[in-house]
């Protein structure tokens, strides 16, 4: 899993893996190694709505799900549910 954008971006949230939450925060670029299969949801959301903000999820060398909060958006909800789909928070 990957978070990107603005360098420097804080950002805070959770991911699930299996029925278990783990907070996030931190600034960007970050890069974590979570068990894909497990992982069931992820919401990150920026301090800064100014900011650009990049939630990328990885299996492998496949992209699972790229998505992007542009500036004015507040994050980036992400849910795995037999595929994984996005919504931008606003």
């Amino acid at each position: 899993m990957k978070i990107g954008g603005t360098p420097g971006a804080s950002f805070s949230g959770h991911y699930v893996l299996g029925t278990t939450a783990h907070d996030l925060f931190g600034a960007t670029p970050v890069e974590m190694e979570v068990p894909v299969d497990a992982l069931s949801e992820c919401e990150v959301r920026k301090a800064d709505p100014k900011t650009v903000l990049t939630l990328s999820i990885h299996r492998g060398f496949r992209t699972k799900l790229k998505a992007t909060a542009e500036p004015g958006a507040l994050g980036i909800r992400a849910r795995n549910n037999a595929g994984w789909t996005y919504k931008i928070l606003r």
